[in-house]
């Protein structure tokens, strides 16, 4: 018998949840519970502030998308029951491009402004835009 490999006992043990101790020495356990590693936070969208600004109601936007108005309520304060068709329904019904709800209303897009530039004035842009962003990191 080779004395090298580990027996299935030995291999198994590491990863096995019942092994606290082992776990909680490898830097798994924080107080007895499982830690949870690299949770990736949604980013917000400013749906009611792009709704607001518009001037309309939520239960005007729900009859332009056609679902009541709890829906629309549902969609914008809890936004984990968004998919990128509600989103694009939601824009729609509003007035606005479905990329606009990831920034304020009060904030330009970038994007939207420098569009229609020529070559050369959307090279100067972005190394303008370069610049100020690499002054803000210093």
């Amino acid at each position: 018998m080779n004395t090298l490999l580990p027996t299935r006992q030995q291999a198994v043990k590491p990863f096995c949840y019942q092994s606290g101790q082992r776990l909680k020495m490898l830097g798994f356990l924080h107080s007895g519970m499982v830690t949870k590693i690299g949770g990736k936070r949604r980013q917000h969208l400013y749906i009611t502030q792009w709704r607001e600004g518009k001037g309309l109601s939520v239960e005007k936007v729900a009859d332009r998308v056609g679902v009541s108005r709890e829906s629309v309520w549902r969609w914008e304060n809890q936004q984990h029951r968004l998919n990128p068709g509600k989103i694009k329904a939601l824009a729609d019904a509003i007035g606005c491009n479905p990329e606009d709800f990831w920034r304020l209303p009060a904030r330009p897009s970038l994007d939207a402004m420098v569009k229609d530039l020529d070559d050369d004035t959307y090279e100067l842009t972005v190394d303008l835009v370069r610049r100020a962003a690499r002054k803000k990191a210093v």
